[in-house]
């Protein structure tokens, strides 16, 4: 059953990227403007990969608080990539993929204020979910953490409609100022026919 909600906000409103499109209905440019992993240099096949695929939610602890990265693992054309992302960093395609074990080893880099990190993230399969850590600058840093695989949502404005992929946590209610309960990412607003930022009426549902 869908949804109604008071307000989608853009992520140029809001730095939290919630959802990451997958055109349902739309052009072949709007299709084109959607954010996709890069092949990177992995010495991991595709049937090792398998598990790994798909759109997970990563929150891990540091300190007294949870931090949330997303995390795309695509095996497209016998080829293996992944892209990560965070409402601190913009998306990060991911230059080193392999296998330790049972475990999926992403090795990337990223940068604050100007300065590179070092960056490693283990999923490891637990249940339905995964066990997963992230170690900074060599293991300087290390967040302990779990891995959720997301589920499709259908988000439609007007007579368009598209699928998104949940990606990240929106701010706590009490946090949010402005009513809006979706975060659409530009890519997602402009594949409904629509420019970023704005603030409309929508609906969503579970896919």
């Amino acid at each position: 059953m869908s949804r109604p909600s008071y307000s989608v906000l853009t992520a140029a409103v809001i730095l939290t990227t919630a959802l990451l499109t997958q055109v349902v209905q739309g052009d072949d440019q709007a299709a084109s403007q959607a954010v996709r992993p890069a092949t990177a240099s992995t010495s991991i096949t595709p049937e090792q990969a398998a598990p790994f695929v798909g759109n997970w939610l990563v929150t891990l602890s540091m300190g007294a608080n949870n931090v949330s990265v997303a995390v795309a693992v695509t095996a497209d054309a016998g080829k293996v990539a992944a892209i990560v992302t965070s409402d601190a960093q913009q998306t990060t395609n991911v230059t080193d993929i392999s296998l330790a074990g049972k475990s999926l080893v992403l090795k990337y880099v990223t940068s604050m204020q100007g300065t590179p990190l070092s960056n490693v993230m283990t999923l490891t399969p637990d249940a339905a979910g995964m066990r997963a850590n992230l170690a900074v600058m060599d293991g300087q840093y290390e967040m302990p953490g779990t891995a959720a695989k997301q589920a499709p949502v259908n988000v439609s404005i007007g007579d368009k409609s598209v699928q998104c992929t949940l990606r990240d946590r929106m701010p706590w209610k009490k946090n949010i100022k402005n009513g809006a309960i979706i975060d659409l990412n530009p890519d997602a607003v402009r594949a409904l026919g629509l420019e970023p930022p704005i603030m409309a009426e929508a609906t969503w549902a579970w896919a």
